[in-house]
């Protein structure tokens, strides 16, 4: 699905064409979260997705069991990735949340929350983070995910996965000038 639309070519009300391009945003910051009945699921539901469309991740998981995460990581080192493409950070999540919300170079933030309970440090970081990523142009997304999308680990809702795709990329538009403008 990664491939399959890289971009596509538009008539414009100018003399020409304009191309629409799909570009990774760079550095997606993404916060597992905690009460997860799939915490491991929804680590790699996550980071595989915004990896395969290009970004790099930085990842906080779940801070009641990271071990799975981190055991995961020694796999994702045998491997043939290249260093720096995941980056792993553990410890408590609003404190961690806090300084990768604000970092310059993190281009966007996804906060996982599976239960639709919002209490009150899980409603102030939210609000922390609309805020923040509002006032520094980030792309924030809250994720509340419904169980159901996740219930059965061999199949995700299509319509989830074009979520994380909506989430993983930005346009870039080219405009190509053509005819008059370069006759000799």
């Amino acid at each position: 699905m990664c491939d399959k639309s890289v971009g596509r070519l538009n008539d414009s009300t100018e003399y020409g064409y304009l191309m629409e391009i799909k570009e990774s945003l760079g550095c997606v910051a993404i916060v597992c979260d905690s009460k997860s009945k799939y915490p491991l699921l929804s680590f790699v539901l996550h980071m595989t997705g915004a990896i395969a469309h290009g970004n790099t991740v930085v990842i906080i998981p779940d801070e009641t069991c990271p071990v799975l995460a981190l055991d995961l990581y020694e796999v994702l080192e045998t491997s043939d990735m290249p260093d720096g493409v995941c980056n792993i950070l553990t410890g408590g999540r609003y404190h961690l949340s806090k300084y990768i919300v604000e970092h310059q170079q993190v281009s966007a933030v996804w906060y996982l929350n599976e239960t639709n309970e919002l209490q009150g440090d899980e409603l102030a970081m939210q609000q922390f983070i609309r805020f923040t990523s509002s006032h520094s142009l980030k792309n924030a997304w809250l994720v509340n995910i419904p169980l159901p999308v996740i219930q059965n680990c061999l199949a995700v809702d299509k319509a989830y996965l074009y979520e994380i795709q909506k989430h993983s990329n930005q346009f870039k538009y080219v405009h190509i000038p053509m005819g008059v403008i370069f006759a000799n």
